[in-house]
């Protein structure tokens, strides 16, 4: 809000206390309304120019924890959210449950069809975990060809149907790749190994303990 003060009092000890109570500007009587209108001009572009800070500082808030090719959160956001649902998961003895995903051999992907393709299938694969998991489950992506998914209030049963239907949503894409020659399409097929570990007994465990464990099963 951009405040400026029409006032009768011209003093400049009256001035000070307008602008000191919050006021943005100020215009003693009699006034012009031409200058009345440019002062308000003057105003709209400082609310202009905040307003635009404020995008850009979300903007950037939003590129600091979101992979820049995927999308999906990048590790540290993903590190972060889910050591606050760890700890409340511990308080509140909520089963927690974690899985991590990896792309298989997907270094053959990149030798044999170029890097551009494997972005693609790294995108392919982020859309389909986001398109495929509820509301309050998070993923994100672990690094390279991996990655991580974080189950609030899921038992170890229930993560392991939630896996498997990823694996299958996944395994059921079929992504068109341009070949040789312009005319020469071929269809490549991705597949992921997925690995689950929960929280047992509602013992608190560190993140890092977690990933391991479904390392581990992976």
């Amino acid at each position: 809000v951009y405040i400026v003060i029409l006032t009768g009092r011209q003093g400049i000890d009256n001035i000070v206390d307008g602008l000191d109570a919050g006021a943005d500007d100020y215009l003693a009587k009699p006034f012009s309304p031409k200058e009345l209108s440019a002062r308000l001009k003057i105003g709209q572009r400082i609310l202009d120019l905040e307003r635009r800070l404020r995008g850009a500082r979300e903007q950037m808030r939003i590129l600091a924890m979101h992979d820049e090719l995927t999308g999906i959160w990048n590790r540290r956001a993903f590190y972060n959210h889910a050591i606050t649902i760890l700890d409340h998961a511990a308080r509140e003895n909520h089963p927690t449950s974690l899985i991590l995903i990896d792309i298989d051999h997907f270094k053959r992907v990149n030798d044999g069809y170029g890097h551009l393709v494997g972005d693609q299938v790294l995108k392919m694969v982020a859309d389909t975990l986001k398109d495929n998991l509820r509301p309050y489950d998070r993923v994100g992506r672990w690094g390279g060809e991996e990655f991580i998914v974080l189950l609030p209030t899921t038992p170890k049963n229930t993560a392991a149907e939630i896996a498997e239907r990823l694996r299958q949503s996944i395994s059921d894409q079929r992504h068109k790749i341009r070949g040789h020659s312009e005319a020469d399409f071929e269809q490549l097929g991705v597949q992921v190994s997925l690995g689950v570990a929960s929280v047992v007994d509602y013992k608190k465990l560190s993140l890092d303990e977690l990933v391991g464990r479904a390392d581990s099963m992976l």
